[in-house]
């Protein structure tokens, strides 16, 4: 729980800035020595736009809507960490 907790603080942070992480999956989370999470590969995180839709990320943890390839916004982070904290339980 400690680690879905950490995660969630930290897109929160990401999306008060208004950025959208776009490949949040348990590969892209880490654990320190002290148990504290770390998030990376930020390579597909934008600025969040009107309009993001090129497909980033890894399938099997992206939102219906960006597998569609139709316009999404930072909601579709907020699936992947479901999906993400479904394999965490």
């Amino acid at each position: 729980l400690s680690f879905m907790r950490q995660i969630a603080e930290a897109m929160k942070h990401l999306h008060m800035l208004g950025i959208t992480h776009r490949d949040l999956k348990p590969d892209n989370v880490m654990v320190h020595a002290d148990l504290s999470i770390r998030l990376g590969d930020f390579g597909q995180a934008r600025q969040e736009a009107n309009m993001m839709s090129n497909m980033p990320g890894s399938a099997y943890y992206m939102a219906p809507e960006a597998l569609q390839g139709v316009d999404y916004r930072k909601c579709a982070d907020v699936y992947s960490y479901a999906i993400t904290c479904w394999e965490i339980l």
